[in-house]
């Protein structure tokens, strides 16, 4: 998994497009595919695609022959963009793969479950060590987020344990600290 598949992860935490995932990802967006899923949801926005992108989400509506479009609303009035269904159809990273890829990498010992309760934004991968210490991917959107998600963790999990994140650029001065005062580690 290299360092775009990470920022990608981070960014578009609760899935996007394949579009996106393309944007986001540029060359590495190929190795990337086996770690996508297809979810039930469909976009209502799609990504600028034209040649000189206005970096805004266009509004996707009914062209009026059975079709679907993307439209620009901003000042840079790209032209619409024809759409299929399948283009707009969410794919979100594969938790089943993407845990078992980083347990394995970090010498962990798989978890059954992955899916903790209340919330979509941490992964149990696994446990490390004799002490069985256990091992969290939290993909927060910013450090506020972070911050409730480590402290949803201490309300689970008593014991230390290893706090994982795709870039660590959410993971404040704040979270460090309380992640130390409970003698969790961040990696």
């Amino acid at each position: 998994m290299n360092p775009g598949w990470w920022r990608a992860v981070e960014a578009l935490p609760d899935g996007a497009v394949m579009a996106d995932w393309a944007l986001e990802l540029g060359n590495e967006f190929e190795a990337a595919q086996p770690l996508l899923q297809p979810t039930a949801e469909q976009a209502g926005t799609y990504p600028c695609m034209n040649r000189f992108r206005c970096e805004c989400r266009h509004r996707v509506e009914p062209d009026g022959r059975g079709g679907w479009v993307a439209v620009c609303d901003c000042d840079q009035g790209c032209p619409p963009l024809p759409v299929e269904p399948k283009d707009l159809l969410v794919y979100a990273s594969n938790d089943g793969k993407l845990s078992a890829a980083i347990a394995q990498a970090l010498g962990l010992s798989l978890a059954a479950n992955h899916s903790l309760p209340g919330s979509g934004r941490s992964l149990l991968l696994g446990t490390y060590g004799p002490l069985r210490s256990s091992a969290y991917l939290v993909r927060a959107q910013d450090a506020g987020g972070m911050a409730r998600e480590v402290e949803r963790l201490f309300m689970m999990q008593r014991d230390p344990f290893i706090v994982v994140t795709p870039t660590g650029t959410q993971c404040s001065v704040e979270v460090e600290s309380m992640l130390k005062r409970q003698a969790c580690i961040h990696i």
